[in-house]
């Protein structure tokens, strides 16, 4: 874990989009603007602007520094954007008169020889993993990094979690939209996106005890009782063994490679290494 490149994350920094890029169209659907770019690689890329453009960078580096799969996501703080065509909500972030201009904006790699397993998706209550360190693992991950928009196909919409396989491979299970993190949790009034003084303010509430040989948290989303019930110590002990070896200089090139400011990873540091160094107390517990 030491010599991980969190700040690089699975592709590293060279996999990163690389200019030129050229536009190919725009996306509907979601809340925020988004194109489909190809570099110079001719790799695809999802363009994005909105409230997930660090959030998202900087929590699929921690998921992967952890062991779980991610698609390559990688902040990218401005650009220039080829053969754009015409355009509706991406208008109001591509600059026409600049050149085609952005800033501030989150590229995903678009792995096309990955292809989506038929379905929506999924379910947190029925899958190959149920009862395992490693689902469970991912359940506290989520937890930590305050994903209130953890949902699966049970929700009315949409879900955040796929089956991908490459052409002959096996079926990867993967959480496909890390966005909604690192502010607030809880109902439509109050959750919140990239927002460290409010991340910060839950932490009294991250993790509220032990039962037993059950860790209860206080975390609310979209599917609580699946994501925050059911947690023993051993998961918590398990998941330690990698998640507690991150350093705060790790967390800190991640947070920069996401787009993170001074203030903002001077804040997020602490803030996170707090819920951390809460597992690890429960983990030491009998």
């Amino acid at each position: 874990m030491a010599t991980r490149d969190i700040a690089g994350g699975p592709l590293g920094a060279e996999g990163a989009p690389a200019p030129p890029l050229v536009f190919q169209e725009e996306e509907g659907g979601g809340s925020n603007p988004k194109i489909l770019v190809r570099d110079a690689s001719k790799r695809l890329w999802e363009a994005k602007w909105g409230e997930e453009v660090k959030s998202e960078p900087f929590v699929t580096r921690l998921m992967w520094a952890v062991g779980y799969i991610v698609e390559p996501d990688y902040y990218v703080a401005s650009g220039t954007i080829s053969d754009v065509g015409a355009l509706k909500r991406a208008a109001a972030v591509i600059d026409r008169g600049g050149g085609n201009s952005f800033r501030n904006s989150r590229f995903e790699l678009r792995n096309e020889k990955w292809m989506s397993v038929p379905g929506q998706g999924w379910f947190l209550n029925q899958n190959p993993f149920l009862g395992t360190n490693e689902l469970q693992g991912l359940k506290i991950m989520s937890m930590l990094v305050s994903d209130w928009d953890f949902k699966d196909p049970r929700s009315p919409d949409g879900s955040n979690t796929a089956m991908m396989r490459t052409e002959g491979g096996p079926i990867e299970y993967i959480v496909n939209d890390w966005g909604a993190t690192m502010g607030k949790w809880g109902g439509i009034a109050k959750r919140s996106k990239w927002d460290c003084k409010g991340y910060t303010s839950e932490n009294k509430q991250f993790l509220k005890g032990t039962d037993g040989n059950m860790v209860r948290f206080g975390y609310q989303g979209k599917l609580t009782d699946d994501v925050a019930h059911g947690i023993t110590l051993d998961n918590v002990r398990w998941l330690m063994q990698y998640l507690g070896k991150i350093s705060d200089e790790q967390l800190k090139a991640a947070l920069q490679a996401s787009g993170a400011d001074s203030q903002e990873i001077a804040c997020y540091v602490p803030a996170i290494r707090e819920r951390i160094e809460m597992l690890r107390g429960v983990a030491g517990s009998r």
